[in-house]
């Protein structure tokens, strides 16, 4: 079975809202941008919510690569919405081999840095 490593792509079992607090949706995809080895049994980790919408403006999201031979498993136009982040339960994650590769996830924290200057 996969491990849950930083830029692992996963679903949500449980449903969650957009950033306006509507649309509850099951099976969101998000990519995990906690560090590997911050991601402990039991603990919450940190992802960034992929959407097939284009919401908010180009400098909060990073367009992500997708198609038959894509690594991250989506089939159609996605981005990572920077400003869409979410603590998630482990137990709550469902995710299988799908990655994005450290070019697009250091894209994402990058964007994540600026949007957000108080995290480090």
């Amino acid at each position: 079975m996969p491990s849950l490593i930083q830029g692992r792509i996963v679903f949500a079992r449980k449903a969650i809202v957009d950033p306006q607090g509507k649309n509850p949706k099951c099976d969101r995809p998000f990519v995990i941008i906690s560090p590997t080895a911050q991601i402990l049994p039991g603990k919450f980790v940190v992802g960034v919510a992929i959407s097939s919408d284009q919401i908010g403006p180009s400098d909060n999201r990073v367009d992500l690569p997708f198609g038959d031979n894509a690594k991250t498993g989506l089939k159609i136009k996605c981005a990572a919405i920077c400003d869409w982040l979410v603590a998630l339960k482990q137990d709550e994650l469902d995710f299988g081999t799908s990655f994005l590769s450290a070019e697009y996830l250091e894209e994402i924290i990058k964007k994540i840095k600026l949007l957000n200057p108080t995290i480090h």
